[in-house]
């Protein structure tokens, strides 16, 4: 995607993510996507932590400040944007009813427009901050698909392969993969199970690793490049989302792009991005083993639900309806000093 020369009618918009995300992680994904895509279309673009904050200066005139996560990003964002109009997007934990509670008070009324990914988190604002609901938009998410390497011919014989894309920590529920790993196993399934992620809670994933070495079946691979999981897409049998929370998971929606037969917990983030039986496989965090041997030996679903899949991403998550969308809302707040944003966007 190439750079426009900064276009000085364009707002600037300065991005704010929470401190020490690993590059893999699902607001850092994000925050370089809109940067790329709004920088095409002649803004100035800055990504900041949280941290630097503290030592860069404010935002000029024509600045839009957006973070990403209402909590850890959207509270500090406020008390440095001085007048710029502060964008929040609620990009899933800041969803859980106990951590959206924790911005009432004064600091959303002082937000200029929120964004959600999907109209199921409507309901979630506004049962915490309903003062928030005449200022929220619905923006779907871009994804930007790994490269994936040279198709070679499956081997029926070759053993199960079953990844989790996530970053360890407890919203991520990966016990749940190593349930239904050994409940494979336990069926005669020659399975295995791939970890991709980084870690997010050391205490947790030192004991994740424990138990997931007493199986004997789990690789962890630590966090990937995202130039690298193509490969690992390739080799999947099933793409596992195991979370009790989510947004909607970028990991999903690359997993789709790349044709990968996806089995997600039936949770509103993950409804977004998966209709069950037709681009995806959704069911109760108890069924998932179920499920799993379902699909695992059934090649025939697999394929079906893996080319509706990539279609779907294609049509549904694009990103240059996503960059559009945030543009617009960004000239409304900048342009006309609107600092409510009346009118929610319903893109698409």
């Amino acid at each position: 995607m190439s750079v426009a020369a900064p276009d000085p009618s364009m707002p600037a918009v300065h991005l704010v993510v929470q401190d020490g995300l690993p590059t893999s992680a699902g607001n850092r994904i994000t925050a370089e996507r809109l940067r790329r895509a709004l920088s095409a279309r002649g803004s100035t673009v800055l990504v900041h932590e949280v941290a630097d904050l503290r030592t860069q200066p404010g935002p000029g005139p024509g600045s839009v400040v957006h973070a990403l996560h209402a909590i850890r990003a959207g509270l500090p964002a406020l008390d440095w944007a001085g007048a710029a109009p502060v964008v929040w997007t609620f990009t899933g934990t800041d969803l859980d009813p106990d951590q959206c509670r924790l911005l009432r008070g004064p600091a959303p009324d002082a937000v200029a427009a929120c964004v959600a990914y999907h109209e199921a988190a409507r309901d979630d604002i506004a049962s915490c901050l309903p003062e928030l609901t005449t200022r929220l938009h619905i923006i779907p998410p871009g994804v930007v698909a790994p490269p994936l390497p040279v198709a070679v011919a499956a081997d029926p014989s070759a053993e199960v392969v079953l990844l989790l894309p996530a970053g360890l920590r407890p919203v991520k529920e990966p016990d749940r993969a190593l349930a239904v790993t050994e409940a494979l196993v336990r069926h005669g399934v020659a399975a295995r199970l791939l970890v991709a992620g980084p870690s997010r809670d050391l205490e947790f994933t030192d004991a994740f690793l424990k138990r997931a070495a007493a199986t004997g079946r789990t690789t962890y691979l630590g966090e990937v490049p995202h130039t690298e999981m193509g490969s690992l897409y390739a080799q999947a049998t099933l793409v596992l989302n195991t979370s009790r929370i989510e947004g909607l998971s970028n990991a999903v929606l690359e997993a789709m792009a790349a044709g990968c037969a996806v089995l997600a917990t039936d949770i509103p983030g993950n409804r977004a991005a998966i209709r069950h039986d037709v681009d995806g496989w959704l069911c109760a965090p108890e069924d998932l083993a179920a499920a799993a041997r379902r699909l695992c030996g059934d090649a025939g679903l697999r394929a079906r639900l893996a080319a509706a899949a990539r279609r779907s991403v294609t049509d549904r998550f694009s990103v240059a309806a996503e960059a559009d969308a945030h543009l617009r809302l960004y000239r409304t707040l900048v342009g006309t000093g609107d600092l409510c944003g009346r009118g929610g966007d319903r893109h698409p």
